[in-house]
């Protein structure tokens, strides 16, 4: 399911990476691209912003996951006990 203010980008603004870099030496580079976009690690507020953002989403998921597999779970032992 993609919300309707997604439908509406273009497809190449859909897609969001966060690419991470660590060197040898311990440094660190982060590189976010939207689309066809990038912006440097200079804009690291905005890397930290998409990743929570990321993470949100992801819990989401997982919560509604977990919400199905419950409901499933409860439906399936009330048939299991008739």
């Amino acid at each position: 399911m993609v919300p309707d203010m997604l439908r509406s980008l273009p497809r190449t603004l859909q897609t969001v990476h966060t690419y991470l870099q660590i060197d040898l030496r311990g440094t660190i580079r982060t590189t976010l691209v939207v689309g066809q976009v990038s912006w440097p690690a200079s804009h690291h507020r905005i890397h930290v912003i998409v990743a929570l953002l990321a993470l949100l989403a992801l819990l989401a998921l997982l919560a509604a996951s977990l919400t199905t597999i419950a409901k499933a779970g409860e439906q399936l032992r009330k048939h299991s006990m008739k």
